[in-house]
C-alpha cells in the first residue's frame, strides 16, 4: 500500500532559460552551483514580482518553469520555489500584512482569470496562513480558537485550488498542494494515496508529492513508527537506479527538522543510501552549494565527520543561512570535523 511510485524520467532539465521575463530579472538567472544563495534570491525575486503586480511576468515564469521543467543545480524545481515565494508576506508577517499580500493575488486572480498559477499561489498562501493560525505546537497544546482558524483557512485553500482545478492549464504544484491540505484535514491513507497516484501519473519527477507522503506517513501525523522510511525505501527502490536513489536523498532532506540531537525521522533513513543518492544527483545535475550544504548537516547528524569534513573543504565560507541558519553553527562543526575526520580515518585504517 505504501510503494505508490511511478517511473521517474532520467533526464533533468537545465536551469538556463531564454525565456524574455526570465533574462529581464537577473536574480532569476541566479546558478546554485556558484551561488550559495541562488534559491534564495530566486525567491526573493518572486515576491517582488507579486509586490509589484507585475502579474505578466508571474505568468510568463510559471509557464515557462511548466514547459522546461527548469530546476536548479541541485535539483530544486524552480516551478516549486516560485510557488515558494507567493506564499506568505516577507518577514514576521503581521496580519496586516497578510491583508495586504492576500489583496495582491486576488488583484492578480481578477487581471487574469485565467491564470492557473494564480490560484494556486492564493491556495498556498491559505495554507501558510492556516499554519500561521495554529503554530508549530503538538496538538494538545492548540487552542480551539486556532483550530477553528486553521480549519477555516484550510477550506479556504481547498476552494482555490477547486478554482485552479476548473482551469485549462494543469500544474504539477496542484497536486502538492491537495496532498498538504489533505494531510492537514487528516485524510485517510487510502484516499491520500489516491492523489499522490494521479500526481505521479502525472508529472513523476515532481518529488515533492512525494516528500508530502513521506511527512503524512510519520508518527506525528497519521502513520506508525518506520512507515516513512519504510515507504521511502519502497518507493525507491521500485523506481531504481538513479532515480530512486536521488528520490531517497531528496525525501532525507525534507526530513531535517532542525531539532538538535533529536533528528529521529531523519536517523530512520540509511544513510549510505542519502549518501549514493547525493552522489547520483550530482552526476545527474551537477555540483549544487545547496545540497553540500544539506549533506555537510546530515553528516553531522549522523555523526559521520569524515564526509563533513569533505563538504565543509568544498564549500569553504559558502555556508547556507536555509540550512545552518546561523553561522556560528556552521562555523563550530566545520572546525569539529577538521579536528576529529583525521583521527576517524587514521582509527579506520588500523
Amino acid at each position: 500500500m505504501l510503494t505508490l511510485a511511478g517511473v521517474a524520467n532520467a533526464n533533468a532539465q537545465s536551469s538556463a532559460a531564454t525565456t524574455p521575463c526570465i533574462t529581464r530579472v537577473e536574480a532569476l538567472q541566479a546558478n546554485d552551483a556558484t551561488d550559495v544563495d541562488a534559491v534564495k534570491k530566486y525567491r526573493s525575486a518572486v515576491t517582488n514580482l507579486l509586490v509589484a503586480q507585475d502579474f505578466a511576468t508571474l505568468d510568463c515564469l510559471a509557464d515557462s518553469n511548466r514547459l522546461t521543467r527548469a530546476q536548479f543545480a541541485g535539483g530544486m524545481w524552480k516551478l516549486h520555489v516560485m510557488y515558494s515565494g507567493l506564499a506568505q508576506p516577507q518577514g514576521h508577517a503581521t496580519e496586516e500584512d497578510w491583508k495586504t499580500h492576500f489583496a495582491q493575488l486576488e488583484r492578480w486572480t481578477v487581471a487574469v482569470p485565467s491564470s492557473s498559477a494564480a490560484r494556486i499561489a492564493l491556495a498556498c498562501s491559505y495554507l501558510s496562513y492556516a499554519w500561521d493560525a495554529r503554530g508549530g505546537e503538538t496538538a494538545d497544546t492548540v487552542s480551539e480558537s486556532r483550530w477553528r482558524l486553521f480549519s477555516e483557512r484550510l477550506e479556504k485553500a481547498q476552494a482555490e485550488l477547486n478554482e485552479a482545478a476548473k482551469l485549462p492549464v494543469r500544474d504539477p504544484e496542484w497536486f502538492v498542494m491537495q496532498e498538504e491540505i489533505a494531510m492537514g484535514q487528516g485524510w485517510e491513507l487510502v484516499q491520500f494515496a489516491k492523489v499522490l497516484r494521479k500526481a505521479v501519473k502525472f508529472e513523476p519527477d515532481y518529488y515533492y508529492n512525494y516528500r508530502v507522503m513521506a511527512d503524512y506517513l510519520l508518527p506525528k501525523w497519521h502513520g506508525q513508527e518506520g512507515d516513512m522510511a519504510k515507504f521511502s525505501a519502497a518507493t525507491a527502490d521500485q523506481i531504481g537506479g538513479d532515480a530512486g536513489d536521488i528520490l531517497y536523498f531528496q525525501i532525507a532532506v525534507d526530513q531535517i527538522c532542525h531539532c538538535g540531537d533529536d533528528e529521529v525521522a531523519l536517523k530512520s533513513l540509511s544513510w549510505p543510501r542519502i549518501q549514493k543518492g547525493f552522489a547520483a544527483q550530482q552526476r545527474r545535475s551537477g555540483p549544487s552549494l545547496y545540497n553540500m550544504n544539506q549533506l555537510a548537516f546530515m553528516a553531522v547528524t549522523f555523526n559521520d565527520p569524515a564526509t563533513s569534513n569533505k563538504m565543509f573543504a568544498l564549500l569553504g565560507d559558502r555556508w547556507s543561512e536555509d540550512v545552518w541558519h546561523l553561522r556560528s553553527y556552521y562555523d563550530e562543526n566545520k572546525k569539529s570535523a577538521a579536528q576529529v575526520a583525521p583521527v576517524v580515518t587514521q582509527q579506520s585504517a588500523r
